[in-house]
């Protein structure tokens, strides 16, 4: 299913974790970006909406996409002061760096 990435920046910058999970369920690809290389998780990040890049992490959203300015979705949190954005963010690479151990 073809879902445009305005739309699913829109779910994540606005906090709808029922829309993300609906869009999981169809599986959509939450890859996709918009012109400027921006995920949905980079907006979700970037407005604090913890639940939301709870979300989009389980569902496979790449924590490491960088957008067109190079920023990826921890520089977006982190460049707002969304503390628990980034906890949830560096979460899944802390677990991924003691697997690899």
């Amino acid at each position: 299913m073809d879902i445009s990435p305005l739309a699913q920046g829109r779910a994540g910058a606005n906090g709808h974790v029922a829309a993300v999970q609906a869009l999981g369920a169809l599986h959509v690809d939450v890859h996709r970006c918009d012109a400027e290389g921006v995920t949905a998780l980079h907006w979700a990040a970037g407005c604090g909406q913890v639940g939301t890049v709870a979300a989009l992490v389980a569902l496979g959203a790449d924590v490491d996409a960088m957008d067109m300015k190079g920023l990826t979705p921890l520089d977006r949190a982190a460049g707002k002061g969304e503390v628990a954005a980034i906890q949830e963010l560096v979460g899944p690479v802390k677990r991924t760096y003691l697997y690899r151990r």
